[in-house]
């Protein structure tokens, strides 16, 4: 008899751990899914642009809906201590008509990673009465993102504008955006055992 229990409850737990698991890849699948989901291009005005440093143009791409007027300011968040604002128009490849616009003032030089992106970007939003942002990332990099940037600042609208990255989906693609998964959970997990 107590063979036969332990039976059925290992077959529960290998049923429970198969759902899990079924769940996880389903859900990794849906993000994948909204990764390559074509974007809105932005269209309306907002207080500013804020742009997380890390990745083939995202720059460009804040700078392109700064000078189309659709942000008062910009911001760009997680600079190396060594770049100064004309050192990234060359660093970046900034189109010509895009050059030179960026002053020392725009520039974030302490954060390191997602969580301080928004922390700093919460603090020059305090400071220059920010309510509306475009936020400029890479796709795979997005959700996140706009999670850490609603927890620092929940009274901010966000419109995302995600760079896309993959243009199809290999093996480097499936890694990456596997490793981003496990942070958007882990991420989202945390959120949920605050409540």
């Amino acid at each position: 008899m107590f063979l036969y229990s332990g039976f059925i409850l290992l077959k529960k737990i290998t049923f429970a751990f198969l759902l899990l698991f079924l769940t996880y890849i389903l859900l990794f699948l849906a993000f994948v899914g909204y990764v390559f989901l074509p974007s809105a291009q932005p269209t309306k005005k907002h207080d500013a642009v804020i742009v997380l440093t890390g990745g083939a143009g995202r720059i460009s791409s804040g700078l392109e809906i700064y000078n189309q007027k659709l942000a008062d300011k910009i911001f760009i968040s997680g600079v190396h201590r060594s770049v100064e604002p004309e050192h990234l128009d060359a660093l970046n490849q900034i189109p010509q008509d895009l050059q030179g616009i960026i002053a020392k003032d725009d520039l974030g030089y302490e954060a390191t990673n997602t969580i301080e992106n928004a922390q700093e970007s919460g603090s020059w939003m305090k400071k220059n009465n920010i309510r509306s942002i475009y936020l400029v990332t890479a796709d795979f990099h997005i959700l996140r993102s706009y999670m850490e940037f609603k927890k620092v600042a929940p009274h901010i609208y966000i419109q995302a504008v995600p760079v896309k990255t993959f243009l199809t989906c290999n093996a480097y693609a499936v890694r990456r955006l596997w490793m981003e998964f496990g942070k958007v959970m882990y991420r989202f997990l945390k959120m949920v055992m605050t409540f």
